[in-house]
């Protein structure tokens, strides 16, 4: 019985967790932001279509990658990349992300 209250327990804080994981549209503009800051001059030939083209595309992946992953995993992954400020830094979020798939 006590397993089965701690379930429903946990059940009920499920989505209390996603809603603490930034939204796909912060989480794409961040990205965006950092793509701008490293490339520099490069990032300013990209027009502004091309740039709200590339947010629109990341928010509908990452919210395909919620839906697959779950909350939970969407949860750390969008951390991880909120918490980037390079590039590099971003790429180690995929480095954790292909360490758990092997």
């Amino acid at each position: 019985m006590k397993k089965f209250r701690t379930l429903l327990a946990l059940a009920a804080l499920a989505p209390m967790l996603a809603a603490c994981a930034p939204a796909p549209e912060k989480v794409c503009g961040h990205v965006i932001e950092l793509m701008k800051k490293e490339f520099g001059e490069q990032a300013g030939e990209i027009s502004e279509e091309d740039t709200k083209k590339m947010l629109e595309n990341c928010v509908k992946d990452a919210e395909k990658e919620k839906e697959m992953k779950g909350s939970i995993e969407y949860n750390k992954q969008a951390k991880c990349v909120m918490a980037a400020d390079s590039l590099e830094a971003l790429g180690k979020c995929e480095e954790k992300e292909g360490d758990k798939k092997e």
